[in-house]
Order: C-alpha cells, then structure tokens, then sequence
C-alpha cells in the first residue's frame, strides 16, 4: 500500500494548466507544449483510438475556461471543437456573444493577426477539445491550457 495519495485529476484548479502532457509535475512554471492542430475535421475519432496526435482531442478534466495562445499567426485561423462523452461526437464549440448593437456573434477560432494572442473560451461540460485549421494554413505555434476559474 503506498504512503501518500497522488490525485489523478486536477480538481478546481486555480490557474490554467496544461493540457498537453498533462501527467508532468506541474511546478511553478510549467514548460509550453505545442497542441497538434489537424488539417480537417474528418480527422478527429469519435471513437477515441486513433494513435495519431491530436486526433483523440486533448482531456479537459471538465475545467471551465480553455486558454489557447497562438503565435504570430497572420491570417492564419484554428478551429476549436469539443467533444462530449454523453454524445460521443467532435462539434465546433460555438459561443455567442452579442455587439453592442445586440447582434449575436459565434466565435469559434483563434488567430493571431499581429502578434501572439491568447484567446479564452467558456468550456464548462466539454470533456475533449480538438484543434483544427480553419484557414489555408494552420498557425505554426498553438498552446492550450485549462482553468476553472
């Protein structure tokens, strides 16, 4: 019988962690791990056995907010989608947001148009995320991370 407990889940945590190599010693800073981004959304497994990066998604452990940095991108463009164990399917995760005119707005991507960027997307109940191209070429640089506050 072992002499301590090692938690397998990060519980409600209060800063955004890494969801790439998530099994890591999580230390004060922790080292930025690029998310694969796919070319299409075909490529995602609903199933959940694919052995090729980034086509399963990454585990959220149920957090609320998704962090997603993206490095000098131009016009290049991710999809964000997620993936829910009661349906078993990859979607676009889709929020709305109204302008000031009152006009609803869907927000799916991220894309650094001048510079980094670091974008965050309400993911309560999302079990997966997966990142796909949303433009003709993916950013080169894309990190996530999750928090619950």
């Amino acid at each position: 019988m072992a002499d301590y407990y090692k938690a397998t889940s990060w519980g409600r945590t209060r800063r955004p962690k890494s969801i790439a190599g998530s099994d890591n010693i999580v230390s004060t800073k922790e080292t930025a791990v690029e998310v694969a981004v796919l070319a299409t959304s075909g490529d995602l497994s609903d199933n959940l056995n694919s052995t090729t990066a980034g086509q399963n998604g990454y585990v959220t452990e149920n957090q609320r907010y998704l962090h997603v940095y993206v490095k000098d991108a131009g016009t290049d463009a991710v999809n964000i989608y997620g993936y829910n164990y009661a349906f078993g399917k990859w979607a676009p995760i889709m929020e709305h947001h109204a302008d000031n005119s009152g006009t609803t707005r869907s927000i799916m991507n991220a894309a650094a148009l001048s510079g980094p960027a670091h974008y965050r997307f309400h993911i309560a109940g999302i079990d997966r995320v997966a990142f796909v191209k949303s433009s003709t070429n993916p950013p080169d640089d894309v990190y996530a991370a999750c928090s619950h506050f």
